[in-house]
């Protein structure tokens, strides 16, 4: 089976980088100011939740095999063929791993998702797992920026901007001009904002392991 036609049947595929921009701000469930609205935190806080119920059931759930091709599938974007090739098996085996990881993870996510959009069929299921398959994405998402990596580091861990200005000493505009990419950081800013969040200025300039 090829990724299209596995990719028709779940109804989601490897999530683009819109979406995993999209998804960055809520990652951790924080609503960040000047990056959505509260409505939108609002409805995405959903997504929020529903993407750590995905993770705990591909983590819990699925077989060895079935979480490596899964994880190689809807996290790193591979086709089933390179999936097949990487692994070392035919890609009908992989096919037949993603498509019993799919009906895993939906029998275990139906009733959360009609319970979250007070649903009674589970017609909005496939849309509701794409959607928290962006945020765990985003999750393992290496932004090539320095302010996407700052940004990701203070959703990670749940930090507001005010609290990180008042912290540093900063302005909010100053820190939303550096996190859009629109500025960059001064050494000093450099040197605080990675003291701050316990890494080097090197993870910060190059992506560099912490």
């Amino acid at each position: 089976m090829s990724k299209r036609s596995v990719g028709a049947a779940m109804d989601f595929s490897f999530p683009t980088p819109e979406e995993r921009q999209a998804a960055m701000c809520v990652c951790c469930g924080s609503h960040c100011p000047g990056c959505e609205s509260p409505d939108d935190y609002a409805w995405r806080r959903r997504d929020v939740d529903l993407s750590l119920l995905t993770d705990e059931v591909i983590k819990t759930r699925l077989t060895p095999r079935e979480r490596e091709v899964t994880e190689a599938y809807w996290f790193d974007g591979l086709t089933v063929s390179a999936i097949a090739e990487k692994i070392g098996v035919c890609p009908s085996s992989v096919s037949r791993r993603l498509e019993k990881a799919q009906r895993k993870i939906y029998d275990a996510l139906s009733f959360t998702v009609k319970y979250q959009h007070d649903l009674e069929s589970v017609e909005f299921l496939p849309i509701a797992v794409r959607r928290a398959l962006a945020v765990s994405a985003a999750k393992r998402y290496e932004p090539e920026s320095i302010g996407g990596r700052i940004k990701k580091l203070r959703c990670g861990e749940n930090i507001g901007e005010q609290m990180l200005c008042d912290a540093l000493g900063m302005r909010i505009k100053t820190l939303r001009m550096i996190e859009s990419g629109e500025k960059e950081p001064s050494l000093h800013q450099l040197t605080e904002l990675a003291g701050f969040f316990g890494t080097t200025a090197d993870y910060l300039l190059k992506g560099e392991e912490k």
